[in-house]
């Protein structure tokens, strides 16, 4: 027989790897971001591409990473709150059970 609070842990914990993961790859994401900066800054300041074409890449590849991220951060954080409510009110009415009855038949 499986114990509640077991279920609600592992529940939970499998909720904060998958928070982690998507932080993870919020974070390799920006710094992709960032090196791809570089790479085009380095370009530029060598004369391989011109002004508009760095600017205009580097823009693009920031625009869309940071809305990508942000859109991870916003989804991951949300899943976690909603797994700490639950956790919690399941949590409460265990108490709630326990309290009202302590010695069920």
């Amino acid at each position: 027989m499986y114990n509640h609070n077991d279920i609600s842990k592992q529940w939970y914990q499998e909720r904060a790897r998958e928070t982690k993961a998507s932080f993870n790859l919020a974070i390799t994401l920006a710094t992709t971001t960032a090196v791809f900066g570089l790479i085009a800054a380095g370009s530029l300041f060598l004369g391989n591409v011109s002004a508009t074409a760095a600017t205009t890449a580097a823009g693009i590849v920031s625009g869309v990473t940071t809305r990508r991220t942000f859109k991870l951060y916003e989804q991951t954080s949300q899943s976690l709150d909603e797994a700490v409510k639950v956790l919690l009110d399941d949590n409460a009415e265990c108490v709630t059970a326990v309290q009202e009855d302590p010695f069920p038949n």
